[in-house]
C-alpha cells in the first residue's frame, strides 16, 4: 500500500501491527507520532519489521529490496562507533531513546531462597531489588521444586548463593566514586560491560559488513539451498509449491 501511494491503507495495518505489540495501547504505540520520527510511512514500516522479526534474519533482505541498504549500513556504523567512543572516552553512551550502557557494571552473587523463599521469580514483583530487576528470570516462582519433581536432584539446594544481583546496568556508575566504593563494600564486584566493545572495537566497526561495496548490488536477495531447487524437464521447480511459469 504504501509503495502504491495508499497511505491510508498502509498506516491503518502499520497501526494494528504496532499498537498490538504495544498491547492494545493505541496512545503508547503512537502511531503518528513514530511515522513522523522515521520520515515517512514506507520507512516506518520497513522500521516496524525490524522489530517485528528481530532475530529471524530478515532486515538484510528488506534493506537491499528496499534500496535502503548503503543508507542503512552507514548509520549502522556511525552509531556503532558513537557508542564505542562515548564508552572509551566517558565511561558510557546513552542512546537517543534515552538508554544508556556504561562500561562497567556491579555485581553480587546472593541467596533468594532465604529472603523469597524461591530462587527464580516470573516477574520483578520489586524494581528496587537488584536480583529482580534487572535480572535474568525464569518460568515458575518455585523452579527448585519443579525441577525435583522433574528428577533434577541438583536444583535442591538449601546453602549456595545462586542468584546474581546487577547494579548499574542501565546507568553510569563512576568507577572511582563513592557509590561504587559502597557497592564494593557490601561485596559487589566491578564487571567488565560495555568496555569489552572497546576492547573488541573492530569488531563494530572494521568487521561490520566487511566486504560490502557502496553501489554494487548483493549477489542475491535470498538464499534458497541447493536441495530446495531442482531441475525438472528443463524447468526449475522449488519444492514449496509455487508454479513454475
Amino acid at each position: 500500500y504504501a509503495e502504491l501511494g495508499n497511505e491510508a491503507g498502509a498506516i491503518q495495518l502499520l497501526a494494528d501491527v504496532r499498537v498490538r505489540g504495544f498491547g492494545g495501547n493505541a496512545e503508547a504505540a503512537n502511531v503518528e507520532a513514530f511515522i513522523a520520527r522515521m520520515g515517512s510511512v514506507r520507512k516506518a514500516i520497513l522500521e516496524e519489521r525490524k522489530l517485528e522479526f528481530a532475530g529471524e534474519g530478515w532486515r538484510k533482505y528488506d534493506m537491499v529490496r528496499s534500496g535502503d541498504i548503503e543508507e542503512n549500513i552507514g548509520k549502522l556504523k556511525r552509531r556503532l562507533t558513537q557508542m564505542v567512543d562515548g564508552l572509551e572516552q566517558s565511561g558510557f553512551y546513552t542512546f537517543e531513546n534515552g538508554m544508556t550502557i556504561p562500561a562497567y557494571i556491579w555485581t553480587k552473587q546472593v541467596d533468594l531462597k532465604a529472603e523469597l523463599n524461591y530462587r527464580l521469580t516470573t516477574q520483578a514483583p520489586d524494581e528496587t531489588n537488584p536480583a529482580l530487576f534487572p535480572g535474568w528470570r525464569g518460568q515458575y516462582d518455585d523452579y527448585a521444586a519443579v525441577a525435583e519433581a522433574n528428577g533434577d536432584r541438583r536444583a535442591k539446594i538449601e546453602e549456595e548463593f545462586t542468584n546474581l544481583a546487577i547494579k548499574g546496568l542501565f546507568k553510569y556508575i563512576d568507577p572511582d566514586g563513592a557509590e561504587a566504593a559502597s557497592l564494593e563494600a557490601e561485596g559487589y564486584v566491578k564487571t567488565p560491560w560495555g568496555i569489552d566493545y572497546v576492547a573488541f572495537r573492530d569488531e563494530y566497526s572494521t568487521f561490520v559488513f566487511k566486504g560490502y561495496k557502496p553501489g554494487l548490488a548483493p549477489i542475491y536477495m535470498v538464499p534458497i539451498n541447493r536441495t530446495s531447487v531442482v531441475s525438472s524437464n528443463g524447468k526449475i521447480t522449488n519444492g514449496y509449491s509455487f508454479s513454475n511459469e
